[in-house]
C-alpha cells in the first residue's frame, strides 16, 4: 500500500484518460485497459492532484465544498492510496 502523509503531493499518472461527467468522474488506464469510476467527492479529490497541492491542502479545499469535515480526512487519505495502488496517482514526497 503506497504510503501517504499529509505532506503528500499526489498527481495523476501519465497514460490515464479521464472525462468529468459530473457529479463523477471516469477514468480509463491506458496501460491495462481498466476504467474507474468515482464518487463526488472522489471527482473532487482527483481534480485537485496537481503535484502542487499537499494532501493537507486537498482536504481544507474540501472541508469549505462538503458538510462532512470529519469523514474527509479519512476519504481523502484512503482515494489517494488507493488511486495510487492503481498506479492512477504518483504520490510526491513535499519538497
Amino acid at each position: 500500500m503506497t504510503a501517504v502523509t499529509m505532506q503528500s503531493r499526489p498527481r495523476k499518472a501519465q497514460d490515464i484518460m479521464f472525462q468529468s461527467m459530473p457529479p463523477d468522474t471516469i477514468l480509463l488506464n491506458l496501460n491495462n485497459g481498466y476504467y474507474y469510476s468515482t464518487n463526488p467527492i472522489g471527482a473532487a479529490v482527483w481534480e485537485r492532484c496537481d503535484g502542487q497541492r499537499s494532501i493537507a491542502d486537498i482536504i481544507t479545499e474540501l472541508r469549505a465544498a462538503f458538510d462532512a469535515p470529519d469523514e474527509i480526512e479519512r476519504d481523502v487519505v484512503q482515494f489517494v492510496e488507493h488511486m495510487a495502488d492503481e498506479k492512477l496517482l504518483i504520490v510526491d514526497a513535499a519538497n
